[in-house]
């Protein structure tokens, strides 16, 4: 729990725009590829936690089909928003389910305790 509260306040904004579906689409080909990194198949859970503080600027099918690629493959998808300025049917695109679709007020919210 402390390790993953540390990556979390360790996340700083980047303030560069939101490539939402492209951003899954690297997660899905980098990530959880069999062969990449530490990535292990079935023997453990997959999840892909995306955060956003606003709405994807690529069109909202990119988004979805991103997701939808990646909960194909296996993976659990949690959307996290951030801010006044999510798009909140975009976090349902990407979550697949209100029990995946989670907001905070600001970045600051995620290293609170």
């Amino acid at each position: 729990k402390n390790t993953i509260k540390a990556a979390i306040a360790a996340v700083r904004h980047m303030k560069k725009g939101t490539a939402t579906g492209s951003a899954m689409q690297l997660a899905l080909r980098e990530l959880f590829t069999v062969g990449q990194g530490g990535y292990r198949g079935g023997s453990v859970p997959s999840i892909a936690l995306v955060m956003t503080d606003g709405q994807s600027l690529e069109t909202g099918s990119t988004v979805a089909d991103a997701a939808d690629a990646l909960r194909r493959a296996g993976v659990t998808v949690i959307a996290l928003g951030i801010g006044a300025d999510v798009d909140t049917a975009e976090l349902r695109q990407i979550g697949g389910s209100s029990d995946n679709v989670f907001e905070v007020n600001d970045f600051d919210a995620l290293a609170a305790d």
